[in-house]
């Protein structure tokens, strides 16, 4: 009787090997790669796929080009080369770069021929790059190196951008969409820890423009977020990094280059969570104050840190053309408002009980221009409050018990004030200057209530507590 036939079970191993497959003028491309890869479109609607040297076949492609990488051992590059994808574009990183971060490990999507000016190469669908290993570099319009200067290569993306990697707890996961390149659809970019849009680039003759809304995300525990905006951004601009970090989170947005308006069509909304050294937003003008950064919607920029080293900052020195919400935790707050700086509607700022520095200390200053109410709700620590300008509408002022300092200190002669203040049961300061009319209501409640007048204008006086 013959035995039965043992099977003997085999070692799952992933073998590098590259597929690359054209059906229906649809490309594929899969597999591990043996070593760093470009895929040139070498003509139109013609790609060429090289890997770790071998070059495969020309394969067509003038609809949608996949590519799906369970790892990679370098660089994975997509070079229109002055063409033009017609469909979607998915890149799906699986596990991501498994080498040394000594060498280029990049994953960039560019046009080569592109230099100063938007280039005339087009993706026509969706821009897709998924997964990764939580420390990917991933440019769009940009050729992303390490071993030599990162350099833009605008493209265009008439559809959507959305790029997702993975969580990590380092700071080291980077996207980059190129000066002067443009997205016509939304654009998200989520749990990336450096990001940025355009750049601050002297050559770009073109500037980057997304035209539908931009959102970038983090979440859980990670290494922070610093997001950097230089361009046109025609909708809302949303920055959530709710993500508890023992680093910094940073969202800056401003000018590309002199004489270049940076531009948000609608609302600007920023959030972060708790961070162990400090959070920071800014609102800002290019260095030489010829490049202005305008936001046409609402602004609301909230920090809900409470466990940091470092006062929270924030500067709003462009023009607004609606109210501005800023409200911040119990880390403290330094607050500036720059001369050359405009808000049309309202600004309130809401802080808790650290040490809130509004206008003053260092270079901080409140000498914009606002043509509405200022409304003032302090929390019970150290609240340091100057003025060097006036206001269009009232001031409104709300403070708990702690130190509460006071200063209106314009400039201008015959600033006129109109004041709605409470002060808390602590130690209160209220200066004012000879430029100052003030009207309206000061209430001091119990505890020390120092009132320095210094020749200044009252009418309508309605005193309570104060000498």
């Amino acid at each position: 009787m013959r035995k039965r036939l043992r099977v003997e079970h085999l070692e799952s191993r992933d073998c590098p090997a590259l597929v690359v497959q054209s059906v229906m003028g649809h490309l594929t491309i899969r597999g591990i790669p043996n070593g760093n890869v470009t895929v040139t479109e070498t003509s139109p609607n013609t790609f060429t796929v090289v890997d770790n040297g071998k070059a495969f076949a020309p394969a067509p492609c003038n609809g949608n080009m996949s590519i799906r990488l369970p790892s990679r051992p370098g660089f994975f590059r997509v070079d229109l080369n002055g063409n033009s994808l017609n469909g979607n574009l998915l890149l799906d990183l699986g596990d991501g770069y498994s080498g040394s971060t000594a060498v280029d490990y990049d994953v960039s999507v560019y046009d080569s021929t592109a230099t100063s000016v938007l280039s005339t190469s087009v993706i026509g669908g969706n821009v897709s790059v998924l997964k990764g290993n939580g420390n990917e570099l991933v440019g769009v319009g940009y050729l992303y190196t390490v071993t030599s200067t990162p350099v833009n290569r605008p493209l265009q993306v008439l559809g959507g951008l959305n790029v997702a990697g993975r969580m990590s707890v380092t700071f080291g996961e980077s996207f980059q969409l190129g000066e002067g390149s443009k997205v016509a659809g939304a654009a998200s970019v989520s749990y990336y820890d450096d990001v940025t849009f355009g750049q601050q680039d002297v050559t770009a003759a073109t500037l980057t423009q997304v035209q539908g809304n931009v959102t970038v995300t983090t979440a859980g525990a990670g290494g922070g977020l610093r997001a950097n905006f230089f361009g046109r951004f025609e909708k809302n601009l949303t920055v959530n990094a709710a993500a508890t970090t023992t680093g910094f989170n940073t969202f800056t947005i401003t000018s590309p280059d002199p004489n270049v308006d940076a531009y948000v069509g609608g609302n600007l909304n920023v959030v972060m969570g708790q961070s162990g050294l400090y959070n920071s937003m800014q609102v800002l003008q290019d260095t030489g104050g010829t490049g202005v950064t305008q936001v046409v919607g609402q602004t609301t920029l909230v920090s809900r840190n409470s466990i940091g080293t470092t006062n929270d900052f924030v500067s709003l020195d462009g023009q607004f053309d609606s109210s501005v919400l800023v409200q911040t935790g119990n880390q403290g707050l330094d607050f500036d408002f720059p001369l050359e700086s405009k808000i049309n509607g309202m600004l309130t700022i809401i802080a808790g009980s650290g040490t809130n520095n509004i206008g003053t200390g260092g270079t901080n200053t409140f000498a914009g221009t606002l043509q509405g109410h200022y409304k003032l709700y302090l929390g019970s620590g150290t609240n340091n409050v100057d003025l060097q300008t006036s206001i269009g509408g009232v001031l409104l002022f709300r403070a708990g018990d702690g130190v509460n300092n006071v200063n209106l200190t314009p400039a201008d002669p015959s600033s006129l004030y109109r004041v709605n203040m409470l002060f808390g049961p602590g130690t209160n300061t209220l200066t004012l200057n000879a430029n100052v009319i003030i009207r309206g209501i000061v209430k001091g409640s119990d505890g020390t209530n120092t009132f320095n007048q210094n020749n200044a204008t009252i009418i309508s006086r309605l005193f309570s507590n104060f000498p």
